[in-house]
């Protein structure tokens, strides 16, 4: 699946230059983004805005670099930003962002560790839904899991709810 994934950034890559050939020096698409839908950076923060609409502003403010998650400190990316507010700068954003993630995404998986990603513990996981069939047991905890809306914890432990 790793590979299929490589694959898809290699692929979505190319698809973005063409997007990006297309529309970003376009006349026609500039003219109908440039200074519509233009948000100040204290109207953005006022009204609670993240992400891109936030960023499209200037704020320079990205959740998983200001409060790291996850794997998000092993992870090297820039945070794009824009100053003008409008439709045509969150456009731009979001290419760069989109490459970015790309970029995110090929990194996480060279982090991956090699072996099972996967937990096989019936009271843990539901299993793989291709074994169904290999035992009763392994087909009433697959019922289970998905019947009683098995919630699982950080622990690792499960409640139904």
């Amino acid at each position: 699946m790793m590979g299929d994934i490589f694959k898809f950034c290699k692929f979505f890559r190319y698809r973005l230059t063409e997007i990006d050939e297309l529309l970003t020096y376009n006349k026609i698409w500039k003219s109908r983004l440039i200074n519509v839908g233009v948000v100040s950076s204290s109207a953005a923060i006022n009204a609670g805005f993240s992400g891109v609409l936030l960023r499209a502003t200037g704020v320079n403010w990205d959740l998983r670099k200001n409060l790291s998650y996850e794997i998000y400190d092993q992870i090297s990316f820039s945070v794009p930003l824009a100053q003008t507010g409008d439709c045509y700068a969150r456009y731009l954003l979001r290419m760069a962002e989109m490459r970015q993630s790309i970029d995110i995404i090929q990194q996480a998986l060279n982090l991956m560790e090699e072996g099972e990603i996967i937990n096989d513990h019936s009271l843990i996981s539901p299993g793989d839904k291709f074994s169904i069939g290999d035992s009763m047991e392994t087909l009433i905890n697959f019922f289970k899991h998905y019947s009683e809306n098995t919630v699982f914890d950080q622990d690792q432990s499960y409640t139904c709810v």
